[in-house]
């Protein structure tokens, strides 16, 4: 009697465990069938996670996932919820699944969007570059040369005398974002701190450059950004045409 207790016992847990594992692969088939050909970008590593309160944020500009195309191992994807870290400079893909933040592996990741952001993933010559490989803000290019930017997230940890309302703390755990801008092609590169950087990467003079600036009321303090591509843009546009 006690032995067919136990074999019913037993064969019992075996059918809900075959069942257990039937949902398990039927819910695994189902997320799979799902994200389609996706799952190749599913692939991807779990992010580091910052479990900490911090003024500002890692990622370039928002915490907020913002849908693009991603160019990936050559094959496009297209409209992808997209995050940079720009401390890590490190490409997050969101998982609407499962609501989770999965890490790209950089080596695949060729161009990107994120909203109405473009970015290159740029690879340079050792020994030949004074640029840094890594994500790179595209802000301009004519197909021979291009203006980019590269934000980068400092990180430190300060004490106040005080405890920080926000924080609830003494230790204040902040994020700086550092621009830098740069002008290139294929045998030189420049880094942009001043239009006469652009000026000079052109060979163009100076003074129409300023003169240019001075009637559009081009200021780096308020839009760094549009003011070197606007510099740029006109040199393009004009300066060298006149050249030729």
């Amino acid at each position: 009697m006690i032995k067919k207790v136990l074999v019913l016992t037993f064969s019992l847990f075996l059918i809900q465990s075959t069942a257990l594992f039937s949902q398990e692969m039927g819910d695994y088939e189902l997320y799979m069938n799902s994200a389609k050909d996706l799952s190749i970008l599913y692939r991807g590593t779990a992010p580091l996670n910052y479990n900490f309160v911090s003024t500002g944020t890692y990622f370039a500009y928002s915490k907020e996932y913002a849908k693009g195309d991603l160019l990936y191992n050559n094959k496009l994807y297209k409209d992808v919820l997209l995050n940079i870290n720009s401390h890590l400079d490190e490409l997050y893909l969101f998982v609407e699944e499962n609501g989770m933040p999965i890490m790209l592996n950089k080596d695949f990741v060729e161009k990107f969007n994120i909203g109405s952001r473009n970015y290159l993933h740029l690879k340079f010559p050792k020994n030949k570059r004074s640029l840094e490989d890594g994500f790179y803000e595209l802000l301009w290019s004519n197909g021979q040369d291009s203006l980019v930017k590269k934000r980068k997230k400092n990180y430190e940890v300060r004490i106040d005398q005080s405890i920080n309302l926000t924080t609830e703390s003494k230790v204040q755990r902040i994020f700086t974002p550092i621009d830098k801008y740069y002008i290139f092609n294929n045998e030189l590169e420049e880094q942009v701190k001043r239009f006469a950087h652009i000026s000079s990467f052109y060979k163009v003079r100076n003074s129409k450059v300023r003169r240019f600036i001075k009637e559009n009321n081009l200021d780096v303090k308020l839009n760094k950004d549009e003011a070197f591509k606007r510099v740029v843009e006109f040199i393009n546009s004009s300066l060298l045409i006149d050249k030729k």
